[in-house]
């Protein structure tokens, strides 16, 4: 066998073996990354209450966001929740003043709010939340969990509906990292009212 098809053999060889490393690599980076909201996930989140229907222009309504770990230590939650409205208008008929906290969590149970923003532009609104535990061992509960507060005002008549971004809703395991989070029912909140009364009178509560 000359040298010129000796090389050759040699270049194919390693070509194939560094692919075949290449594609392990991956499934091992596949394997080990942390997983998104996942449908056998054991953790819950949603929203209470989930309908309210019966609203007038100027009232205020709180919905709590309660979670459950199913036991499993974590190291905290992240929420995403949209929903669209009319983009001919300057704000949603339903806008939220506020997101509250719980505070139990945060004195109680070593939480941090790094984020609890709240967004409305071009027909859609967004709320977000970031949340983390700061404790060595991580926070477990078997039951609800509420992990903040949202309080809306109605300014006009129409219906909203929140529904969770399954790709940045997210309960994280302590130990692991992953993603713990079943996917939560959409919509997960509608919240509607027929009142058309003061309605040019009626705005958000500064925060």
């Amino acid at each position: 066998m000359n040298n010129k098809v000796l090389y050759s053999l040699l270049a194919i060889i390693v070509l194939v073996a560094g692919a075949a490393t290449g594609v392990i690599l991956v499934q091992q980076n596949q394997t080990n990354a942390p997983k998104a909201t996942v449908p056998d996930g054991i953790a819950t989140i949603q929203l209470d209450p989930a309908t309210k229907l019966d609203l007038s222009v100027g009232d205020t309504f709180s919905v709590d966001i309660p979670f459950t770990t199913s036991g499993i230590a974590i190291s905290g939650a992240t929420v995403k929740l949209e929903y669209q409205y009319d983009s001919s208008s300057s704000q949603p008929p339903i806008a939220v003043t506020d997101v509250v906290p719980n505070t139990s969590l945060v004195n109680d149970h070593q939480w941090r709010y790094t984020t609890t923003d709240y967004s409305a532009s071009n027909g859609t609104a967004t709320i977000s939340i970031i949340a983390i535990d700061t404790s060595i061992d991580g926070y477990t509960a078997s039951g609800d969990t509420n992990l903040a507060t949202i309080n809306f005002i109605v300014r006009s008549a129409g219906t909203v509906a929140l529904s969770f971004d399954l790709t940045e809703t997210k309960i994280t395991a302590k130990s692991t990292g992953d993603d713990l989070l079943a996917p939560p029912a959409n919509p997960a909140g509608t919240y509607s009212s027929t009142s058309t009364s003061n309605d040019d009178n009626v705005t958000p509560t500064p925060t």
